[in-house]
């Protein structure tokens, strides 16, 4: 029987790193990455990356957390990139290794390779860390790896997440051959393709968890609220009674 893993799986696993991107461009699939956000706060920042994410061709947004997922700046790029959201940490870890992609930290460490040097070798997804800490030592111990982007002028120690995500997203689709995507005819721009609809998309056992508990809360809260009314109404009825 033939082998069901996506053919991207299968020329990573039989060549080496460059023969693989370029195996898999020919073949007609990509070698895809994913950016993982857990702790990134500022809703501009997760709007410009979501852009990039866009523009660069990333697989999906993937979003650590409970919290609503502000994109403020992706200036319409949510209809066209797929968010994936995960809980905890550890699950989506979990997830992607399962897919066999490779963890990496964009983050300044000892031991990170630049990114001009594109260190990939297959399915990827990019960790992006906090705009003031970077990544957290919880956060790090759950990657395979970490890249950086070189400085080459000295007036600040570090750039701004959402441009560093972009920078490695572009360096990612680069040294995997990705294809430019067309141009607007008579127009300095790229053209924009009518989206997906996000209601279509497939979930994940983790977003449909997340789905429940975010129902189950909202009907508790009203059931709550329902019998505060109920007490109230007969609290004001036995007083009335009684005057």
């Amino acid at each position: 029987p033939s082998d069901p893993r996506p053919r991207w799986y299968l020329a990573m696993a039989a060549s080496s790193s460059a023969e693989s991107a370029a195996a898999a461009a020919a073949g007609g699939e990509r070698v895809p990455f994913w950016v993982l956000l857990n702790g990134v706060s500022k809703a501009k920042n997760v709007g410009n990356i979501m852009r990039s994410a866009c523009a660069f061709g990333a697989k999906a947004l993937v979003v650590v957390g409970k919290g609503h997922v502000a994109t403020f700046g992706s200036k319409g790029t949510n209809k066209h990139v797929e968010v994936i959201r995960f809980e905890a940490l550890e699950a989506a870890i979990e997830h992607f290794h399962a897919l066999g992609a490779r963890i990496l930290g964009v983050e300044i460490t000892s031991d990170a390779l630049s990114v001009a040097d594109e260190p990939f070798d297959g399915p990827t997804v990019l960790m992006m860390g906090n705009e003031g800490h970077g990544l957290t030592d919880k956060q790090k111990a759950v990657c395979d790896g970490f890249v950086y982007i070189p400085h080459f002028g000295n007036g600040t120690a570090s750039l701004n997440v959402s441009v560093a995500a972009g920078v490695v997203m572009h360096r990612f689709a680069s040294w995997a051959r990705y294809t430019e995507h067309k141009r607007e005819e008579g127009a300095d721009k790229f053209l924009v393709e009518k989206g997906p609809d996000p209601a279509t998309r497939p979930r994940t056992e983790a977003e449909l968890a997340l789905r429940e508990e975010r129902r189950a809360r909202r009907e508790a809260k009203a059931a709550e609220a329902a019998a505060q009314g109920s007490s109230s109404s007969s609290s004001s009825a036995a007083a009335e009674a009684t005057a």
